[in-house]
């Protein structure tokens, strides 16, 4: 007699698809020739508050952005990406990417771009501010999905070293709760000339917003939210 057995895969939830999900994880059983819209619908509908998928999300497929007509099998991680807003530590000689929970430490980052070769380093600190539309903020909350953020990271550097002449590229982003006045990235880019630091220094922050998966919840004076988190999805 053969015995078949099911693909097994895991779901993973990250800021307010976590929240409505009611968990972080789902591990599924799931038919063979599951894509990963079917196993996210599916790890929806198992999550201990079951919900609906989240509008306007992205997938990831073991860590990678994926289409969600992506074919998924057995040992699969299947990640539900929400619109993103704006660890362990890496280092290759030109680009550091550090995801942390502790505090950041500016002067580090800087000196880690600093070379007798270029003329210039922007630095870029994202500081969390006291207010946000008109409502008083009490603090920020940054989730990440740490390995992928700091591949994606990893890569906008690369491409800001291909289209400008820059040096080393160092940055650090926070998780967890981050007081105001506190920062929650750094960013130093080296260069022999501003005008490349400038302008690659601001690409790399515009990508950030857009790609990399970090989400922010804002906490004021009466509530909470996820910034660009949809509000029809609550």
């Amino acid at each position: 007699m053969t015995f078949y057995t099911l693909p097994s895969v895991t779901v993973l939830f990250f800021a307010g698809a976590r929240q409505r999900a009611g968990t972080a994880r789902v591990e599924l059983e799931v038919p063979d020739g599951s894509t990963v819209m079917s196993v996210a619908e599916a790890g929806c509908r198992d999550a201990p508050k079951t919900c609906c998928l989240p509008k306007n999300v992205a997938f990831a497929l073991n860590g990678q952005y994926a289409d969600p007509e992506a074919s998924v099998s057995d040992g699969d991680e299947v990640a539900i990406l929400p619109p993103v807003s704006g660890g362990a530590d890496s280092d290759d000689g030109m680009a550091y990417v550090l995801v942390t929970a502790d505090d950041i430490d500016s002067d580090d980052i800087v000196s880690r771009v600093a070379s007798s070769s270029d003329g210039a380093v922007v630095v870029f600190h994202g500081i969390t501010r006291d207010n946000n539309m008109g409502r008083k903020v009490v603090n920020l909350e940054y989730e990440a999905y740490s390995p992928m953020a700091e591949d994606t990271m990893r890569e906008i550097i690369g491409e800001m070293q291909s289209r400008w002449d820059i040096g080393a590229v160092a940055v650090a982003h926070r998780t967890g709760t981050v007081a105001i006045g506190d920062a929650s990235m750094c960013l130093a880019v080296a260069a022999p000339h501003r005008k490349h630091a400038f302008e690659s220094a601001q690409y790399f922050v515009d990508e950030l917003k857009q790609r990399v998966p970090i989400w922010k919840k804002e906490r004021f004076e009466g509530g909470e939210v996820w910034i660009n988190d949809s509000p029809g999805d609550a």
